[in-house]
């Protein structure tokens, strides 16, 4: 008579998971191993270990997110075109205001203005340097017509938009983003390697201990998970759409498109999936 062997947390394929696909599948699992009071010193060693690894890859994914700043850069680029055109515009006016005093205070700030022909349409780098040394010089030179003619608020903007362009230019540097891709690549590597011991001991657990009814509860949610992260996100990724994840199909690669959120392999570089968790030496379900 053949033995029958209780259910078992099968394997499951993340390395061409999205970031945030990967850190969620791994949230999820930590909370349900937090509501797991049960269990075996060794088993409580390995979600000791799963829980940091997933703090880890938490504050790997921040760093990462806060390297690719593009949308951003261009948000606060808008607001300084903005805010110049509006200097610019108001500076026109007042110079050519039917009012003497208004009028020269307008055309001492224009002659500023025109010392440096802001183009709103060069380069991020090249309209910051200009808009800084602008600013500086209508400090210096006309801060009496910037307060008469009540424009030091435009200015202000100007100065707080440029700089917030410049801040995120410095964030966004190449050695940051490649920095941060390889911490989080690292934090990844070691989520799977904490979650494919996790695995192996919850597993275990439920071999020694077939009666054990919080093991099997852990069993059963785990499992629901990793199909609900199959259904949801491997379709999405290449996968064949029949819900099957064997950890031997390879996805097709999805190309970057600088979102913050396309997969950063965990692996050797290759596109091949790395399957996860499972025990090759006990039965499957």
């Amino acid at each position: 008579m053949s033995m029958e062997y209780p259910k078992q947390v099968a394997a499951v394929s993340l390395a061409r998971a999205a970031n945030a696909a990967h850190f969620d599948f791994m949230a999820q699992v930590l909370r349900r191993i937090e509501a797991h009071q049960a269990g075996p010193s060794r088993w409580h060693e390995a979600s000791g270990e799963f829980a940091s690894a997933v703090e880890a890859e938490d504050a790997a994914f921040k760093l990462y997110q806060a390297s690719l700043m593009t949308p951003s850069i261009k948000d606060a680029d808008e607001r300084r075109d903005a805010a110049y055109r509006s200097l610019n515009a108001a500076v026109e006016a007042f110079a050519s205001f039917p009012i003497a005093e208004m009028a020269e205070m307008g055309q001492q700030l224009k002659r500023v203005l025109k010392n440096y022909k802001v183009d709103v349409n060069a380069s991020y780098q090249k309209e910051s340097g200009l808009v800084a040394n602008l600013l500086d010089d209508l400090d210096s030179e006309a801060p009496e017509a910037l307060d008469g003619l009540q424009l030091r608020s435009l200015a202000d903007a100007l100065r707080e938009a440029n700089d917030e362009v410049r801040r995120l230019i410095d964030e966004r540097s190449e050695d940051r983003a490649g920095q941060a891709s390889g911490m989080l690549k690292a934090a990844r590597a070691e989520t799977d390697r904490a979650y494919a011991l996790l695995v192996l001991m919850t597993n275990a657990t439920l071999a020694l201990e077939p009666d054990d009814t919080e093991a099997k509860w852990l069993v059963e949610v785990m499992q629901e998970d990793i199909d609900y992260f199959r259904r949801y996100n491997m379709t999405s990724h290449g996968s064949n759409g029949s819900g099957s994840d064997s950890g031997t199909d390879t996805p097709t690669p999805t190309p970057s498109d600088g979102d913050g959120d396309d997969p950063v392999s965990a692996g050797d570089g290759t596109d091949d999936p790395i399957a996860i968790g499972g025990d090759p030496g006990l039965p499957g379900n």
